[in-house]
């Protein structure tokens, strides 16, 4: 799964537009249509919890496996048939530009750029022949546990932005990040199974510099918060992941 997110400044009638952006989508490989809400969870010290509801419309391709992400205050691209950041960028890009024209946002305040892998080994292989031994962490038969999950989390500024990667294992039946679920794009080609171990990568770049609303300026911020997420991936993986993955060299 790879999700790109583009904070604009707020669009409170973001809905007047939607019948334009639409139109201009669903010429553009973009048919389906739903609209619906998104929930936010405010948390601040000493008050409890509030809960948001924001207006949400998503544009999906035939398949579901691509969607656009229409919020007053956001612009998301989220796909599970990822190939290249080339052809990925390309979409994207449409996005900014379909509802850049239509609503015209100001400002940008936060992009951000993720990747969730999936690593499931093939019979008579074991996780950590995908993932180099920085991920690995302690052997649970060592320190008395009969099994153990692993959860990493590595997290510092880079010259972009802010960069995040994490290797999560869980046995509950999901294989997204709580976070990204429920997803609305069709995952029905995978199955997992409870108890089944399940290893996540989890790698996320962002930066929160705020800036004018320029599809440009955007695109290339984009393309160097991919330049770390690349090195990240690679740095992770072992070179017998990244054979079986057919990993295109940089």
């Amino acid at each position: 799964m790879v999700l790109a997110q583009v904070r604009i400044s707020h669009v409170a009638k973001m809905g007047d537009f939607i019948d334009d952006v639409q139109e201009r989508l669903r010429r553009k490989g973009f048919p389906r249509f739903d609209e619906g809400r998104a929930h936010e969870i405010l948390l601040r010290p000493g008050l409890q919890p509030e809960i948001r509801e924001h207006p949400r419309w998503e544009f999906q391709n035939k398949e579901r496996t691509t969607g656009i992400i229409v919020m007053q205050s956001a612009i998301v691209l989220h796909t599970n048939s990822y190939d290249t950041f080339d052809h990925f960028t390309k979409s994207l890009r449409l996005a900014l530009e379909v509802v850049g024209d239509a609503a015209k946002p100001s400002l940008v305040d936060r992009l951000g750029l993720r990747y969730v892998d999936l690593i499931r080994p093939a019979r008579g292989e074991v996780w950590t022949e995908y993932l180099k031994e920085g991920l690995h962490g302690l052997d649970p038969a060592a320190i008395g546990m009969t099994e153990g999950l692993q959860r990493h989390e590595t997290v510092g500024p880079t010259k972009v932005g802010q960069l995040v990667v994490r290797c999560v294992q869980n046995r509950s039946g999901g294989f997204l990040p709580a976070d990204l679920t429920p997803s609305t794009l069709d995952y029905s080609r995978i199955s997992v199974e409870v108890g089944e171990l399940v290893t996540t990568l989890d790698l996320d770049h962002y930066t929160e510099i705020a800036r004018d609303f320029d599809v440009d300026d955007v695109m290339a911020t984009m393309w160097a918060l991919h330049e770390n997420l690349d090195v990240s991936f690679r740095e992770a993986a072992t070179p017998h992941a990244l054979k079986k993955w057919e990993a295109q060299s940089r």
